[in-house]
């Protein structure tokens, strides 16, 4: 009797998991979304090889999402652009999701609607590596700090180095050369982003400093309108991904050791 009972009550967990794991899969059959990323935002999403086919954590994320949930991609395909357009695009109803490294500020929160944070990062500082006086954010006082324009990083900085030399570029990847060349000082931006670049391209000889701050700008997540219907649904399958273990395990594919 005590054996008919334990296979009793596994068959009834073996359903229950069956059922929720059909149920997960295919609670977002037949609907498609539209979905931009930010084309130069490494870890998180950004272009290698294929123009058609952009990489890092967040579009390992939502593929992963896609796999659960059996939702579409209009042209199959993810749509890289510059973040602010990505943005953009959302706000006026020309897309349903936004990715791409960017955080759940309070102030985005105010016009957008977001999923749950899966990914933690910070702000912080990349020089040179042959530069000595630089050791920490408040040596930055009076430096020449390069920041790409409209971004977190942005606002902060100018918001705290009221004497220091902000200098506005346009993308992520012209910075680390300005500092290489000494056309400044140093980069400030999300952390996960300027170690990626220190580890892959150590040849350019620049040094992330271990300074991590507002750690507000570094909070990822994907970006819907507030009138997003299908949130709720994604949060919980980011939910499961979380508890199993699948999340962390995307993160650490695509953090380099200066991240950490």
């Amino acid at each position: 009797m005590r054996r008919l009972y334990l296979r009793f009550i596994l068959g009834i967990a073996v359903c229950l998991l069956s059922t929720s794991k059909a149920i997960g899969s295919e609670s977002l059959h037949g609907v498609t979304f539209r979905v931009f990323c930010a084309a130069q935002m490494a870890p998180f999403s950004f272009i290698n090889d294929n123009w058609q086919s952009p990489e890092g954590i967040d579009i390992d994320i939502l593929l992963e999402l896609q796999k659960r949930l059996g939702f579409e991609l209009e042209n199959n395909r993810i749509i890289p652009v510059p973040q602010d357009l990505a943005l953009y695009f959302l706000q006026s109803g020309k897309s349903d999701i936004s990715i791409g490294g960017v955080a759940a500020t309070y102030e985005r929160e105010k016009i957008f609607s977001f999923s749950r944070v899966y990914s933690q990062s910070a702000l912080g500082i990349v020089k040179r590596s042959n530069d000595n006086e630089i050791t920490c954010f408040s040596s930055l006082k009076g430096k020449r700090v390069a920041v790409v324009s409209r971004s977190d990083a942005y606002d902060y900085v100018t918001s705290v180095l009221k004497e220091s030399q902000i200098i506005e570029i346009p993308q992520l990847t012209k910075g680390f050369f300005m500092v290489y060349n000494d056309q400044c000082d140093v980069l400030v931006a999300d952390r996960y982003a300027l170690s990626y670049f220190v580890d892959t391209v150590p040849s350019i000889e620049l040094t992330l400093l271990t300074d991590a701050f507002n750690l507000d700008a570094g909070r990822m997540a994907m970006v819907f309108n507030q009138n997003f219907a299908y949130k709720d649904i994604i949060n919980q399958e980011l939910d499961r991904m979380m508890a199993d273990g699948t999340v962390e395990k995307i993160n650490r594919k695509w953090r380099t050791k200066s991240s950490y």
